[in-house]
């Protein structure tokens, strides 16, 4: 103690000689210091939907916080790059010690490319590859981009037979049969890689999981398309994972010729404090209520300012099975300008049918699919009864059903396979 306070004093003295030498410099030596104060680059700007603008306070080293006045129409990563989400008027604080700037942002509707002459519905897309024409159990619209329109009925030997529950067999192993053996085994194929990630949720007050799949041979170089899976109700997000994904998703890209892609598996779990063993409990099911803000708030602007993503709806895809097939239809109708491809498989109950539509929205996603297995017990014919209100509402999708499936794997892979290799990434 004596040493240190020994140390102090004769710092002190130094310090006070130190500045008595400058106080006597003074009378004779003139310093003229220039002020340098830090500015914002950009005070005001206006971004389309989808686009980004990078924000920077100039002429200071130190560190800068940067805030969004509204996640929901423009997010702002930790090191100032604004993105774009949804129309609307936004502030992007950046807080400089005790100083604040701000950026007006306004951002407006994405410009609408001219639709190409006979633009291809999901339908006629399978007939663009190597499939046939795809049997719908729906009408479709003879303009995808107004569901409004007159639709025109699907030949009569086309049609997909909605008497029976799936079709008939025959139908199935023309459209949707798939060796899965051939996606889930990874023995001649290059891999890509899974990583247990964890992000901070501002909406669920804590630290959550998730799991992100890179393709073989990743670079930040290029930017990827993204694909979220969510998983069933009483799991995680490594439900997915467990499923082979990783050889099923390496196949589709490697035998499909589908563009290499990001996935994210999330874990839609109830908050640490609230977690129960009891699958059908409330807070299991509040958890899913709860993801949509997650998702929005938290998870997607994480995943675009960690991983080199694009953040154009077009290259972006969204799928479930149970209860997070459920989700994936409200998620992905209560955000059409977030999501242009949206698959469910086994999708369960509860979920608000009046999101199935696309009436009024300057978005209509390319590719809906839904499908379920003839004996699920679990889920019953909810599957069948989406499809209905989707059929209703004039929104064109492909349906069908699993012969003898159940509320099982193979079901769900069989479901993903088809759903990704249809995606135009």
């Amino acid at each position: 103690m004596k040493h240190t306070l020994h140390y102090r004093r004769n710092l002190f003295l130094s310090l006070s000689s130190f500045a008595a030498i400058l106080l006597v410099g003074s009378a004779t030596i003139h310093v003229n210091a220039k002020v340098v104060t830090p500015r914002l680059n950009i005070k005001k700007m206006t971004l389309q939907v989808g686009s980004t603008k990078q924000l920077k306070v100039k002429k200071t080293k130190k560190r800068v916080i940067w805030k969004s006045s509204h996640k929901k129409i423009a997010y702002v990563t930790k090191k100032g790059l604004v993105k774009a989400r949804k129309k609307g008027n936004v502030k992007i604080y950046a807080y400089l010690g005790k100083k604040k700037f701000v950026c007006n942002v306004k951002v407006i509707a994405k410009a609408k490319k001219q639709p190409a002459k006979n633009k291809q519905t999901p339908s006629s897309y399978i007939t663009a590859t190597t499939q046939p024409s795809l049997p719908v159990s729906t009408v479709v619209p003879t303009n995808t981009t107004d569901p409004t329109s007159s639709p025109t009925s699907v030949p009569e030997e086309d049609n997909w037979n909605i008497d029976k529950q799936s079709g008939t067999k025959e139908a199935f192993k023309k459209y949707f049969k798939v060796d899965l053996n051939t996606y889930t085994e990874g023995k001649d194929t290059p891999l890509g890689t899974i990583q247990k990630i964890h992000y901070d949720s501002t909406v669920i007050g804590e630290t959550r999981e998730a799991y992100v799949y890179t393709p073989n041979g990743y670079t930040t170089d290029k930017t990827y398309p993204v694909l979220y899976l969510i998983h069933g109700i009483g799991c995680n997000g490594s439900q997915w994972v467990s499923m082979q994904l990783n050889a099923i998703l390496s196949n589709l890209i490697v035998k499909d010729n589908v563009a290499p892609f990001v996935a994210v598996c999330p874990s839609v779990i109830p908050p640490a404090d609230k977690r129960t063993d009891v699958t059908l409990s409330p807070e299991n099911i509040q958890a899913f209520t709860d993801f949509d803000a997650e998702f929005t708030t938290d998870l997607q602007p994480y995943i675009q300012s960690h991983y080199s993503v694009s953040t154009d709806r077009k290259k972006t895809a969204l799928c479930g099975l149970s209860m997070g097939g459920m989700e994936a239809l409200s998620l992905g109708f209560s955000h059409l300008d977030l999501f242009d491809y949206i698959g469910s498989f086994s999708a369960a109950p509860t979920l608000d049918t009046s999101l199935l539509t696309t009436k009024g929205s300057a978005y209509i996603p390319s590719l809906v699919m839904l499908s379920s297995g003839t004996a699920d017990n679990t889920v019953g014919d909810t599957p069948k009864k989406y499809h209905e209100v989707l059929t209703q509402n004039q929104v064109d999708h492909i349906w069908f059903q699993y012969p003898r499936g159940s509320h099982s794997t193979e079901v769900w892979q069989n479901g993903l396979i088809n759903f990704v290799k249809r995606i135009p990434f």
